[in-house]
C-alpha cells in the first residue's frame, strides 16, 4: 500500500462513524477538501499530512504509523494522552528556556522521528545522552566532559549509516 493510500485508510478510521461535515467542522478543516482527499481526488502529501495531524491532535507521523488504542478500536490521539492546551503550554515553556541551537537540534530529532528515520541505535544513543542529563553527569568537570564528547564524536564518525562529508 502506498503512503497516500495508507494515510487515507488511517484518516477514515479516525473519522469513524462521524459525518464528514461534522468532523471537518470540529477540526476546522474545509469539508470539500477533506471529501476530495478521502475519495482519492486529491493526494494527502507530506506537508498536508503533518498539517492534518496537527489539526486533529495526532502525533506527527501518525497517519503513516498509527498508534492504536490497546483495545484496537481506534487511533490514539495526542489529546488522549494530554489535553491540547497542556501541550501548547508545555511547548511554549520549552521555547522560552531552550537556546536557539538546542531548539534547532531538537527539531531535527523530532522531524527525523516523525519521518521514521531514527534507527534503534539512534534511539539508544539519544537515550544515553538524555540519561546523562538526568543523572547530572552534564555538570561534570570540563576535562571529563571533553573526553565524553570525544568518545561520542568518535562513535558518530565510525557510524557507517551516516553520509561521509
Amino acid at each position: 500500500m502506498e503512503t497516500n493510500e495508507k494515510r487515507i485508510v488511517v484518516l477514515k478510521r479516525i473519522i469513524g462513524d462521524m459525518q464528514l461535515k461534522d468532523f471537518a467542522n470540529r477540526y476546522d478543516i474545509d469539508p470539500s477538501y477533506l471529501s476530495q482527499v478521502l475519495n482519492g481526488h486529491r493526494n494527502l502529501g507530506e506537508r498536508a499530512a503533518r498539517n492534518m495531524e496537527a489539526k486533529i491532535s495526532l502525533l506527527p507521523g501518525t497517519l503513516e504509523n498509527p498508534i492504536i488504542d490497546p483495545d484496537g478500536s481506534s487511533v490514539a490521539t495526542l489529546s488522549d494522552h494530554m489535553p491540547r492546551a497542556a501541550v501548547a503550554n508545555e511547548a511554549a515553556q520549552f521555547a522560552e528556556i531552550a537556546t536557539p541551537r538546542s531548539r534547532e537540534i531538537l527539531l531535527k530529532i523530532a522531524n527525523a522521528a516523525a519521518q521514521g528515520r531514527l534507527s534503534d541505535s539512534d534511539i539508544e544513543l539519544l537515550d544515553q545522552i538524555a540519561s546523562r542529563f538526568e543523572t547530572g553527569a552534564s555538570k561534570q568537570p570540563a576535562l571529563a566532559s571533553a573526553r565524553s564528547h570525544k568518545r561520542l564524536r568518535e562513535r558518530l564518525a565510525s557510524d557507517d549509516s551516516l553520509p561521509k562529508a
